[in-house]
């Protein structure tokens, strides 16, 4: 705030009422206050520990490089909207900007970067996988570390440069608050709003970034992770069934062995004692080794052991690959369109801070999201696949309660309408009374 006998002199302060910048109940308020600190706190945390992850695990350069930067965007995206956003909503008048001059300036600048550094490194980490996946025999993917810190250091060089328009487009307006139930006890306050003179440029400006940069990457991403999920999903049964080598291999040797027989038939008459005697010697070599037939078994159901898990792996890939194809979408993307139709139509105050909150803390989530998905990503899928397990069998419990409840009802509504029926027999005179 500021002292209001400094400015209460100067008739340019616009004067508002505080009901009007009082946009959200008390519920709402405490509601985005406890979303905001929960997903800020997991987001801070996860992003922590994924440094710690990163720098001490032992991984492909390029993609523990990528990883840092992906974190060290996050952090900064989920610190600058929380200390934005918290703020306003431990006051009623959450409109208002609590934060100073410098902030107003900083913290817009410092989440388009985040949000383009973010993107930036999420598609390089998708390319990584790409060239990984798709390496040639002749060409190994194994980029230096000069190149990997060269080309995240260009990738925030450029977010820095495409963000720096937002040191100017936001500036402080101090307003004069009068309640209405007490008119004088009026003070003087701040909002952080767009500049007067660069409306239209800001408009100009986040349309431009969102056709010429994020559209570009969005696509990149998505078609990057789709050729992978492809190729996964076609490698699945790379190796084949060791059932059907076994049963194709058996086939060609019958038919070399046909036709072996065949063209030594017409050569002369003795080979066929000759065939005689050396299948019973082979008959009485199989007979006399049975274990080796068991081993052979005992092979075959090894081989297509690993054969399931590794098509299970690869499955488990094909749709972690689409989780974050699907995350990239629901939470980057809502964000931009969002932003471009607040700037470009009118939407009634309330609807739209609701909105904003709404949308910033999606914006917060993917962050919260991440680590997960590209850090720990084999703990949660372990945690998945209990929580997934463990209400397998609580559906199953309650179906099986139900059936046997319905059982219960059905037998006993069976049993009254046999009781029912000896009673209308045993009484039944047709309304008439017979006498003694």
């Amino acid at each position: 705030m500021i002292s209001e006998d400094k400015v209460v002199d100067r008739p340019e302060y616009r004067t508002i009422w505080e009901n009007k910048l009082q946009q959200l109940n008390h519920g709402e308020r405490i509601t985005f206050l406890c979303v905001f600190c929960l997903i800020t706190s997991v987001a801070v945390i996860g992003n922590f520990l994924t440094i710690y992850v990163v720098i001490t695990r032992k991984q492909r350069l390029m993609f523990k490089i990528c990883l840092l930067s992906l974190a060290i965007s996050d952090l900064i995206y989920a610190s600058s909207c929380s200390i934005n956003y918290i703020s306003k909503l431990m006051f009623n008048t959450s409109a208002l900007w609590y934060l100073g001059r410098h902030c107003c300036t900083i913290i817009p600048f410092l989440q388009t970067l985040s949000l383009l550094s973010g993107s930036m490194s999420l598609v390089s980490i998708a390319l990584d996988r790409y060239m990984a996946i798709f390496n040639r025999k002749n060409f190994q993917w194994e980029p230096g570390m000069i190149l990997c810190l060269s080309g995240v250091f260009i990738i925030w060089l450029l977010a820095a440069g495409i963000s720096s328009p937002m040191f100017f487009s936001y500036e402080t307006v101090n307003i004069i608050v009068v309640p209405e139930d007490n008119q004088e006890n009026f003070y003087i306050a701040q909002l952080c709003t767009i500049t007067n003179d660069d409306k239209e440029g800001t408009l100009y400006y986040y349309s431009l970034i969102f056709i010429f940069v994020f559209l570009p990457l969005f696509i990149t991403f998505v078609s990057f992770n789709t050729i992978i999920a492809c190729e996964i999903y076609k490698r699945r049964k790379a190796p084949g069934n060791f059932h059907e080598r076994k049963r194709s291999k058996k086939n060609n040797e019958d038919s070399s062995s046909t036709a072996e027989c065949d063209g030594k038939t017409s050569n002369d008459t003795n080979s066929t004692s000759i065939r005689n005697n050396a299948s019973k010697d082979a008959s009485i070599e199989i007979n006399s080794q049975p274990h080796q037939q068991i081993f052979i078994v005992q092979a075959q159901q090894q081989n297509n052991d690993r054969c399931n898990e590794r098509q299970k792996r690869q499955m488990r890939m094909f749709r972690v690959i689409l989780v974050l194809v699907c995350v990239f979408i629901l939470f980057r993307l809502p964000t931009w369109i969002f932003l471009l139709v607040k700037l470009n139509y009118f939407i009634e105050a309330r609807v739209q801070w609701v909105l904003n909150y709404t949308f910033s803390a999606i914006g917060i989530l993917n962050s919260t999201v991440n680590p997960f998905l590209y850090t720990f990503l084999s703990q949660t899928i372990r945690c998945t696949s209990y929580i997934r397990e463990k209400c397998h069998k609580l559906c199953k419990l309650c179906r099986s309660k139900a059936t046997t409840v319905q059982g219960n009802y059905a037998n006993n509504a069976a049993i009254f309408a046999k009781n029912d029926d000896q009673n209308k027999c045993q009484y039944d005179n047709g309304g008439v009374y017979l006498g003694n």
